[in-house]
């Protein structure tokens, strides 16, 4: 019979089971050539540890670590060792590898995770703007807009209504086609202005429908100031929004506030975006 762990001290923490108890790890250690230790020494050699004890660092495993030439391994590491019949290398066993390669694994596992939902997320934006676009061209080829930050053009002005109560609201898209290249586009504006009647809201297209980027654009950015007063470049300030005069005196003959539109990254759209409105007629 081989003597696997010849010349091994071994002390043991945790529970391993009714199967595996102290007298039981103790009896195949002395048997299999290591020499069995009631307590941490500077002596020993290994410490067989329970996953349960290594999580809890319990007083046995803190008295381990301070001796360098303690491994701390789990049991599978002297279970190994007595069936192969020599002793096997503990890197794979240690306790502070196993941990590190679970914290590796559990990270992979959030990273593809995170993956899913980043290939997912897409789509379901992409779907959704295919049934907008339906509804607003009446075309089954465009989509919402997105820019190389995955900013999608599809924002939402609003202000309360003459009691202060509900809202007024704008919705402005930019359209892409989903086929053709080079690519056409196209800008509508829905008014939805709250009233006690159930009138459905008012869409008007901008611009003609499969017009080129910098034509859709360019209304894009014109409505958007026209109803704000505030360049679409500077929609992310704050307080420091540059306002033309004309705009100034329409905003305090209104009563509208300008607020900073909260934009970009990777925000499929921007809800509520600014408590400016601009009147039903459009002017």
């Amino acid at each position: 019979m081989g003597v696997p762990i010849k010349g091994r001290v071994v002390c043991i923490t945790g529970d391993f089971g009714a199967k595996r108890t102290a007298a039981d790890l103790k009896r195949w250690i002395e048997s299999n050539g290591g020499q069995f230790c009631t307590g941490v020494s500077a002596h020993v050699t290994h410490l067989v540890c329970s996953k349960a004890a290594w999580k809890a660092q319990n007083p046995v495993v803190k008295a381990a670590l301070k001796f360098a030439r303690i491994n701390i391994v789990s049991y599978d590491w002297l279970e190994d060792s007595l069936l192969e019949g020599r002793k096997q290398p503990e890197a794979p066993y240690l306790w502070t590898n196993l941990e590190k390669k679970r914290a590796e694994k559990n990270a992979k596992i959030k990273e593809d995770n995170q993956k899913y939902i980043d290939a997912k997320q897409p789509v379901k934006s992409f779907v959704k703007g295919c049934s907008l676009a339906s509804e607003d061209l009446h075309s089954d080829n465009y989509h919402i807009y997105q820019d190389d930050t995955t900013f999608a053009y599809h924002i939402t002005l609003t202000r309360p209504d003459a009691q202060g109560i509900n809202l007024d609201k704008i919705v402005l898209r930019l359209y892409e086609t989903n086929t053709r290249r080079p690519a056409q586009y196209a800008v509508v504006a829905i008014y939805d202005k709250h009233e006690p009647t159930t009138r459905k809201p008012d869409t008007r297209v901008l611009v003609p429908i499969g017009c080129p980027f910098h034509t859709a654009f360019a209304a894009f950015r014109k409505f958007f100031q026209k109803v704000t007063g505030v360049e679409w470049d500077f929609r992310c300030w704050n307080n420091t929004i540059p306002v033309s005069m004309g705009a100034k005196a329409a905003l305090r003959k209104e009563g509208w506030r300008v607020e900073a539109v909260a934009g970009g990254e990777s925000m499929p759209r921007i809800e509520e975006a600014s408590k400016s409105f601009l009147e039903g007629d459009g002017g």
